[in-house]
């Protein structure tokens, strides 16, 4: 009587953690055989837990493999795609005395001993734009330090009006300034990576807007019509799955993980 009932119970499992119906029977019955001489124990019981805790632990390995992807992903895509703006000079310098600054305050410029990375010369100068820098105020860069800077070299010919001061040595415009372990880029990289899967719901608005935008291109194009078919079989699956009262945990994750994915090659276009 038990096992017949340990067997209907088997049989009553959520149907996306069963075996084929034939391969579960063989593999309770040979159970069976094995622990019936056990004493103090019913094999019907024995069985069916111990299948049910295999099967968990199988229904378990996807949604945990999708969720560290999901987690990883990002912090790896910045890594490789650190800006949308690359600059000639990468380097870490030591800031020294304020030099001068544009009338308005605007600008703010600082003598600096570069420490390594890429430079233009060991005796050089830098600006920060109060609207234009990411990272870090001229107040701050004052009393930083030692930081890492990012920019392009700073000329009479391409930087002209009475806001841009020069000091008789290469000058570099800064357009980021690392604090701490990540570029400014990187940060806004990363916010945008892990929002993806929401923002990616609002593809059927935004298609008909951007469609005719200057900054429409054939790359950002493509994205949109990737994520706007991602929510239409992401929708059906989850309906469907939804009606047979089955898990949607994976395929949401796996949603989440295929948006990241699509995202990145627009990093730049997004902020």
């Amino acid at each position: 009587m038990s096992a017949d009932i340990d067997m209907g119970l088997l049989l009553s499992l959520p149907h996306q953690r069963r075996r084929p119906a034939p391969e579960r029977r063989a593999l309770y019955h040979r159970c069976l055989v094995r622990t019936a001489g056990l004493r103090h124990s019913t094999p019907g019981s024995y069985c069916y837990r111990g299948m049910a805790k295999r099967e968990n632990r199988t229904s378990r390995l996807p949604i945990a493999t999708l969720a560290i992807l999901v987690l990883v992903l990002p912090p790896i895509i910045v890594h490789l795609i650190p800006t949308d703006t690359p600059e000639p000079y990468v380097f870490e310098a030591t800031v020294g005395e304020e030099l001068g600054r544009s009338t308005n305050g605007q600008l703010v410029y600082f003598d600096v001993d570069p420490v390594r990375g890429r430079y233009p010369d060991a005796r050089m100068a830098i600006a920060i734009d109060r609207s234009y820098t990411r990272g870090a105020s001229p107040e701050e860069v004052a009393t930083a330090g030692r930081l890492w800077l990012q920019g392009s070299l700073m000329t009479p010919e391409v930087f002209y009006g009475e806001q841009y001061l020069f000091f008789g040595k290469p000058q570099v415009y800064i357009r980021q300034v690392k604090t701490g372990m990540l570029w400014p880029d990187q940060v806004t990289e990363l916010k945008i990576l892990y929002l993806s899967p929401v923002t990616t719901l609002a593809a059927p608005f935004q298609l008909p807007f951007l469609i005719r935008s200057e900054e429409m291109t054939g790359r950002v194009l493509a994205v949109l019509l990737a994520r706007l078919t991602l929510v239409a079989v992401m929708a059906v699956i989850v309906i469907r799955r939804a009606k047979r009262k089955e898990d949607v945990l994976v395929p949401v994750l796996a949603y989440a993980v295929i948006t990241i994915l699509v995202t990145a090659p627009i990093l730049g276009h997004l902020y």
